[in-house]
Formats: structure tokens, sequence, C-alpha cells
């Protein structure tokens, strides 16, 4: 066994660096094709969607049940009004133009849904409600992104 004098077992500079950069390309690829924002982004306006389909289903139920629906209501897109949080006191939701929904408190829906962005609850939802032309109540994101518009009716 000979040992060549002069050599250290290693790798040079150079390669370490090219390396380094092509990891550093891959991760780079392998991100912008995941996308994580955008993907995060879907998946909270899949919540949005959800939750205002429970909202809807909610007052279906509710409007068969007794004949009557929410009073308050306003004609419109443009005149929509935020829905208020089931623990939000009706001096403070009349005070923000909203309507309370407190009627599908327990028997309709556990607790009022909200936007998946707000962390607490105790004020508006971020979702609108209103009548369109034909009388039929929609429901509208008002926080949905990627410059998307989620409506919902029955």
């Amino acid at each position: 066994m000979s040992l060549i004098t002069g050599k250290k077992a290693g790798f040079t500079l150079v390669e370490l660096l090219l390396v380094i950069g092509i990891l550093a390309i891959l991760v780079f690829v392998v991100l912008s094709a995941i996308n994580p924002r955008r993907q995060l982004g879907q998946a909270r306006n899949a919540q949005r969607q959800s939750d205002m389909q429970s909202i809807i289903e909610a007052l279906s139920h509710y409007t068969i049940d007794t004949g009557y629906q929410p009073t308050g209501l306003t004609q419109g897109m443009a005149n929509a009004k935020p829905i208020c949080q089931f623990d939000m006191s009706v001096a403070d939701c009349d005070a923000l133009n909203g309507i309370h929904l407190r009627m599908l408190s327990g028997s309709y829906l556990p607790t009022m849904p909200h936007d998946p962005l707000i962390l607490t609850t105790g004020t508006g939802t971020r979702y609108n409600i209103y009548r369109n032309d034909n009388g039929r109540i929609l429901l509208q994101a008002t926080g949905a992104e990627d410059g998307k518009t989620i409506t919902t009716a029955r």
C-alpha cells in the first residue's frame, strides 16, 4: 500500500460550491412548483365556501321550519350586510350595520362560521348577506384570496 504524499482527502471549494448551487436551484424549482402560499389560499377559499354553505343551509332549514326569513336583509350586492358573530351584542352589530342571525344558534348552527383568517370571535364573520332581484338569499366572502369572488346561494 503506497501513500501519495501532498494530497489531502476531501472536496475542493469549487466542487462544494457547485453542489450547493445545484441544490439551491432544485429547492427553488420544487418550491415554485408546489407554491405553498397558493395552496394555503386555495384551502382557505374552500373553507370559506364550506362555511357559507353551512350558513345558507341553516337559513334554509330555519325558513322551512318557521316560515320566516331573517329581517333586515337588503336588496343587491352593493347593499350587502356583514354577518355578525353569535356572541356579538345586537347593539355592536347594529353599529356595524350588520345582521344578526342568532336565531340559527343551537338548532341550526353550533357557532357562526367565520373567515379562516379571523383568529378570534366576537366581531363580524367577513361574510356578507343580501337578497338578489329574485328574492334569493346570497352570501359573499369578503376575504377571498387569489382574486376570487366566492358567492353562495340557495
